[in-house]
């Protein structure tokens, strides 16, 4: 009998790829900086990074965060007012370990070749609201010689972001320049307050000739509570100062369905 061909949707896919190779130690060893941190093995850091609506996990605290459990996402979100910047920025706090997770295994198996391509050898990279920083963390897997800036509001990603990326580099890494050859805005701009005010400032420090990677999403209304109404009146004025600047390099159009996913612009 011939055996029926099951084709599994690409994230699964993905995952099932992920998990032979890191058993088979071909990827890169992202669970140690979280066994060290937070006390979790492998399986249980990919458990606490699942996502599913009504999801309570009870996530482990570490030095710079205590525990959070028997809260949904959105209840953590509507426990207080979310009106100003401040208690915008604090839910990143309030949520304790809960990005780290969903972080990690949302980038499990992920590459950013095409930053490494135009990034030149000694050359500034930006990772701006970086969370854990993945985009410098798997670069720094790679090569050392870059200066990377991560930046993000107070959270536990950020910590963390510093404590593997220090382990790694080593404590004495440079941490800031003033201009930059790449800034990459990934998974963030739809959670900013001020978008606008934002990408004015990462356009002001980015090199001419240099690398603007974002991927700002449409807001719909039915994402997360985190996506901001204000972020999304702001995409067009921020598109509009892009290509004031930049020309586009690669990826779709801005206008394009959900907001076209990825794209790289160059800085005249």
């Amino acid at each position: 009998m011939m055996a029926r061909r099951v084709k599994l949707p690409s994230w699964q896919f993905r995952n099932a790829c992920c998990e032979v190779m890191e058993r088979l130690g071909l990827a890169d060893d992202w669970w140690s900086d979280v066994r060290a941190y937070y006390g979790v093995s492998r399986r249980e850091a990919l458990a606490l990074g699942e996502r599913a609506p009504g999801r309570r996990p009870d996530l482990p605290g570490s030095r710079t965060c205590v525990p959070v459990s028997g809260k949904t996402w959105e209840e953590i979100w509507n426990a207080r007012p979310r009106t100003t910047p401040e208690a915008i920025e604090s839910f990143w706090r309030e949520v304790g370990s809960w990005c780290v997770f969903r972080q990690l295994v949302r980038h499990r198996g992920r590459g950013f070749p095409e930053i490494d391509k135009v990034l030149p050898r000694d050359g500034a990279l930006l990772e701006y609201g970086c969370g854990i920083a993945p985009v410098t963390w798997w670069l720094t897997r790679r090569r050392r010689d870059f200066v990377p800036t991560i930046y993000d509001v107070p959270s536990e990603a950020y910590e963390f972001a510093r404590y593997r990326l220090k382990r790694f580099r080593g404590k004495n890494t440079p941490w800031r320049t003033r201009f930059y050859d790449v800034a990459v805005v990934l998974e963030v701009l739809e959670h900013v307050h001020d978008p606008l005010a934002a990408i004015g400032n990462i356009l002001a420090t980015l090199k001419s000739g240099g690398h603007l990677f974002e991927d700002y999403y449409v807001h719909d209304g039915h994402g997360s509570p985190a996506d901001l109404e204000s972020a999304a009146l702001a995409r067009p004025e921020v598109y509009d100062l892009i290509r004031a600047h930049c020309d586009l390099v690669s990826g779709q159009s801005p206008d394009a369905p959900e907001g076209g996913g990825r794209r790289q612009w160059r800085r005249r």
